[in-house]
């Protein structure tokens, strides 16, 4: 089970870098650049009824992050789908904090 939680939080953040682009799913101009993870970290478990908190920082040279998506695939449970985080202006050229996501409303703990 600890593998498939590692498999799926990997795969939330690999679609949050992708996610983050600076106009949605178009793809930047060759002279500028997108927004960048710099660190991340969630906890492996927790019980029912759990908040579970993604830690995220994150950067964008232009300072054009305009938002920060969630999607989640539960084992047992089915996939949730993308959630939108919009940033305040003054976090758009770096973000430094959490997505949470509240796990009473699903069948099983993380």
């Amino acid at each position: 089970m600890k593998t498939k939680t590692q498999l799926y939080l990997i795969g939330l953040l690999f679609g949050m870098v992708l996610l983050m682009a600076v106009q949605g799913w178009t793809q930047p101009k060759p002279e500028t650049t997108g927004a960048t993870i710099i660190n991340a970290f969630a906890v492996d478990k927790g019980y029912y009824g759990y908040v579970w908190k993604i830690y995220l920082e994150a950067e964008d040279p232009n300072g054009q992050m305009l938002r920060v998506a969630c999607s989640v695939d539960q084992p047992g449970y089915g996939h949730y789908p993308a959630d939108w985080v919009y940033l305040k202006p003054e976090f758009q050229k770096h973000f430094k904090g959490y997505i949470q996501w509240n796990t009473s409303s699903s069948n099983t703990a993380l």
